[in-house]
């Protein structure tokens, strides 16, 4: 199991030796194919998980996970 607290708040891409990363895209992508349990929270709304790491991990993300909302945004 994994849990990842506020996604969204860490860069997409990030540079390793002049090499082009995008470690969290990655991180989930492995995740679902392995069928992996894996708890995400995060303040971004579903359009902006969508343009922020784009239709691929936007259509995982619905099939992997439950979503809960609270109402309450300084929860």
């Amino acid at each position: 199991m994994l849990t990842i607290d506020d996604l969204g708040t860490e860069p997409v891409e990030v540079m390793d030796y002049g090499n082009i990363m995008t470690p969290v895209i990655d991180l989930l992508t492995k995740r679902y194919e392995a069928q992996l349990f894996t708890i995400v929270t995060t303040i971004l709304a579903p359009k902006d998980i969508h343009k922020r790491y784009g239709d691929r991990i936007d259509d995982r993300l619905n099939e992997m996970m439950a979503k809960i909302v609270y109402r309450d945004s300084t929860y």
